[in-house]
C-alpha cells in the first residue's frame, strides 16, 4: 500500500473512531427529559424518528454502536502497526515507543475527546448524529440483537443453575447502587435524592406517616 493511501485511510479510520465514540458518549448520557425535549414538534422530523428508535431498543442501539466501532478500531490498530512495521527504521527499541505514541494518540484523540465534547451538549450532538442512526440502524440492529440472544444464551449455559433465581435486592444495596451511579455521573443529585426518597419510602409503616389523634388538631 502506498504510504499516502494508507496515511488518508488512516485519517479516515480515526474520524469514524472519533464519530463513533461520541455518539456512545451521548446515547449512554442523555436522560429521559433530554429525550422528551428532543421529541418536541419544533424539532426536524429525522431526529424525533431517531428518538424513537433510540428509547424502543436502547440496549440495542449502544451494541449496535460498540460493534462497529470494535471493527473501526481493529482496522485502525492493525493500519497503524502496518505503517510503524513497514516504514520505521528496523529496531525494536526505534518502534516500540512509536507504537506507544500511536496508541496514546488514539486514545486521545479518537475516545477521550470526542466523548468529553459529545457529553457537554449531548441534545446538539444528538441531533448531529440523528440521520445517521436512521440510516444505521436496519443494518446494524439486527446483528445487535443477534448478538444479544447469543450472549444471553451462553451466560445461561455456563451459569450454575442456582444463579438463575434472581435475589432479591434490599434498601441499602439499592442506595449504594444509586451513590455509585451519582458518583460515576450517571445521575445528577437530584435524581439520585428522589430515588433514595423513594427506597427509604418502602420501609415506612402507616404508623409512621399518621398523627395520633390526640396529637392532631381540629375544628368541630
Amino acid at each position: 500500500m502506498h504510504p499516502i493511501s494508507a496515511v488518508a485511510l488512516l485519517l479516515a479510520l480515526g474520524v469514524v473512531s472519533a464519530l463513533l465514540s461520541a455518539l456512545e458518549a451521548v446515547i449512554t448520557s442523555l436522560r429521559e427529559h433530554h429525550f422528551e425535549s428532543l421529541s418536541g414538534d419544533d424539532e426536524p422530523g429525522h431526529v424525533r424518528d431517531a428518538v424513537s428508535v433510540v428509547r424502543q431498543e436502547p440496549q440495542t442501539q449502544l451494541l449496535g454502536i460498540l460493534l462497529v466501532s470494535a471493527v473501526v478500531n481493529l482496522g485502525l490498530v492493525v493500519l497503524c502497526l502496518y505503517l510503524i512495521s513497514t516504514y520505521l527504521p528496523a529496531g525494536g527499541l526505534q518502534k516500540l515507543p512509536a507504537a506507544v505514541v500511536a496508541f496514546g494518540a488514539m486514545v486521545l484523540l479518537a475516545d477521550v475527546i470526542p466523548k468529553s465534547v459529545a457529553v457537554t451538549r449531548p441534545k446538539l450532538t444528538f441531533r448531529q448524529f440523528a440521520r445517521v442512526i436512521l440510516v444505521a440502524q436496519p443494518v446494524v440492529a439486527p446483528i445487535a440483537r443477534w448478538l444479544v440472544r447469543a450472549s444471553d444464551w451462553a451466560v445461561d449455559r455456563i451459569t450454575p443453575a442456582r444463579m438463575h433465581k434472581r435475589q432479591l435486592v434490599e434498601g441499602d444495596e439499592l442506595e449504594t447502587w444509586v451513590e455509585m451511579r451519582r458518583d460515576l455521573g450517571t445521575l445528577d443529585d437530584e435524581e439520585s435524592e428522589i430515588i433514595q426518597e423513594i427506597i427509604r419510602l418502602g420501609s415506612k409503616t402507616a404508623k409512621d406517616c399518621m398523627t395520633p389523634r390526640v396529637d392532631a388538631f381540629t375544628i368541630r
